[in-house]
């Protein structure tokens, strides 16, 4: 028997409510690819079965071994350099991270860097501290990948234990240090950030016909000043600066440790002032104890 007003349909068929389209996003396939193909542990062995097909290449053609550059060294195919494989994998776990509930905890972050550290492929243990600066750096607040205070004591740790080569750190390896000292040192009230030195430089350009008009290039100094709250001796993790200082053999981080040295003592807040002649004097004894 038909209902009336149906068109001949039935009463299931009256009743049934149209189908509708559900678009999925990145995260939603990520997150679909992570359920139900274990995603993250994928993209992990993947890099662990790269970083193994490396050593046999190495280990078969020692010459590889010798190329400086990681851009010019091609091992598993003739279009990708060795810097693109390990860049692409570590970027996509990376986004695979900002878009997702998955966070790299500190035994993922050290089996990331046990594969990197152990390549015969040197410049893949600086290719790690490079990573965790410019994630850390770049990441927003809404897309974290990497947790600074959780990868800066993960370093400093190995700082502490000398199970991290400082003889050989790369600028961009200090670089990350400092950035999570002072960001340690900030939230425990012992030292406040100021405002970066920005530089204005007006060019004059000129035309045909006598024409011109100024451009203006607006410049910000990597340099962060600091005031410093405490006895320097307080600051945490001070002596990692120091160890860096003592033990690096790269021209360019010994200079920047030294002189990141110098302004934490030199930078105090005023009611600090008078106390200065004697924390530079046991800056000079600690310096002298440590050579």
């Amino acid at each position: 028997m038909v209902n009336e007003g149906t068109s001949g349909a039935t009463k299931e068929e009256a009743e049934k409510e149209p189908e509708v389209e559900v678009e999925i996003d990145l995260a939603g396939v990520i997150s679909l690819l992570e359920s139900e193909c274990n995603l993250v542990d994928s993209l992990f062995e993947n890099l662990k079965t790269y970083c193994e097909l490396v050593k046999t290449k190495i280990a078969l053609d020692q010459d590889l071994a010798n190329e400086k550059d990681p851009k010019l060294l091609f091992l598993s195919s003739d279009k990708n350099s060795h810097y693109t494989e390990l860049q692409d994998r570590l970027k996509f776990i990376s986004l695979v991270v900002s878009v997702s509930d998955f966070k790299i905890t500190q035994a993922q972050l050290k089996v990331i860097y046990d594969l990197l550290s152990s390549s015969p492929v040197v410049s893949d243990q600086d290719y790690f501290l490079e990573w965790c600066r410019t994630t850390c750096k770049d990441q927003t607040a809404a897309n974290m990948t990497l947790d600074l205070e959780m990868v800066g004591t993960f370093l400093s740790d190995m700082i502490s234990n000398k199970d991290l080569d400082l003889a050989r750190l790369p600028l961009s390896g200090f670089q990350f240090v400092s950035d999570y000292f002072l960001s340690l040192n900030e939230s425990n009230s012992k030292l406040a950030k100021l405002p970066k030195v920005v530089r204005k430089t007006k060019t004059t350009n000129y035309g045909y016909y006598g024409t011109s008009w100024e451009t203006t290039s607006i410049e910000q100094d990597d340099f962060q000043p600091v005031k410093v709250l405490v006895d320097p001796a307080q600051l945490d993790k001070i002596d990692m600066i120091w160890q860096i200082v003592l033990y690096s053999q790269n021209q360019n981080v010994t200079s920047k440790a030294g002189e990141f040295l110098i302004q934490l003592h030199t930078s105090m807040a005023d009611e600090l002032k008078e106390q200065a002649p004697a924390i530079l004097q046991s800056v000079i004894d600690k310096g002298i104890s440590l050579v």
